[in-house]
């Protein structure tokens, strides 16, 4: 799981709750590369709720709404989403007769999903911006001292037991669409100067919300520095300890 594909999951929730579409319809990051998937199953009583909803965006004749409404409380219809991208509606158990009704509201799926789309696909870009893909592979900010290096990097997966709470993802998601910050899984790493060699590294315990232009102070955990720097010091010490033998001349 990543930052980016938790916040676009909530904000595809949230964009078609607006629409007053089921909760079994859901939206998802495509696992390989970019963009999203819409997908999800529509079963009988769902149908039944979402129909009046249809007609109010206009997406139906008004006329349509008792007889689709009286299908799915005599027949168990249901309709798939397998991918809202490719305007993929798999319509299921609707009798050969009803075939009319059964296209119409295809139709009307198709052209609320087309509509919804660019929404959800701008809403998801500025999503993966701001959770780390504008870095581009470049570090948050860099300390250089006479030996070391220190930089703080947007780390991509979350860890495996991280959780976090419905008012934390909707913070985050203010923060990125109201504030223009990023929301970042942040971790620090100390690299040796001379031969660019990784010393340790460290998550940042928090989700880190970044201000515009807000410098390291303002968002940075310095204990959570201390703790990497406590680590290096070890890290060191042992070194020094595995090469010492290497200066004692035997006879």
């Amino acid at each position: 799981m990543t930052l980016h594909a938790l916040l676009t999951a909530a904000m595809g929730r949230s964009v078609l709750a607006e629409k007053q579409w089921s909760d079994a319809v859901t939206v998802s990051v495509v696992t390989a590369g970019c963009g999203i998937c819409v997908q999800g199953e529509l079963m009988a009583g769902a149908l039944y709720d979402f129909i009046p909803a249809l007609a109010a965006q206009h997406y139906l004749h008004p006329d349509a709404v008792a007889p689709l409404q009286a299908l799915c409380q005599a027949s168990p219809v249901s309709i798939r989403i397998t991918d809202g991208l490719n305007g993929d509606v798999v319509m299921q158990g609707f009798p050969d007769e009803k075939v009319f009704f059964a296209q119409s509201l295809k139709a009307a799926l198709l052209a609320a999903l087309a509509d919804l789309i660019p929404e959800l696909e701008e809403k998801e870009q500025t999503l993966a911006l701001h959770t780390g893909e504008r870095w581009n592979g470049f570090p948050l900010f860099e300390r250089v001292t006479s030996n070391y290096i220190v930089t703080a990097e947007p780390w991509d997966a979350l860890p495996a037991d991280f959780s976090a709470s419905e008012a934390q993802i909707n913070a985050w998601s203010r923060a990125i669409f109201e504030d223009g910050s990023d929301v970042l899984q942040v971790g620090l790493v100390v690299w040796q100067d001379f031969g660019q060699q990784r010393l340790a590294d460290r998550a940042v315990p928090d989700i880190c919300i970044i201000p515009p232009g807000a410098p390291a102070r303002r968002w940075l955990v310095r204990d959570t520095l201390k703790t990497l720097a406590a680590e290096v010091r070890r890290q060191i010490y042992l070194q020094r300890n595995l090469t010492a033998s290497f200066s004692r001349v035997r006879g």
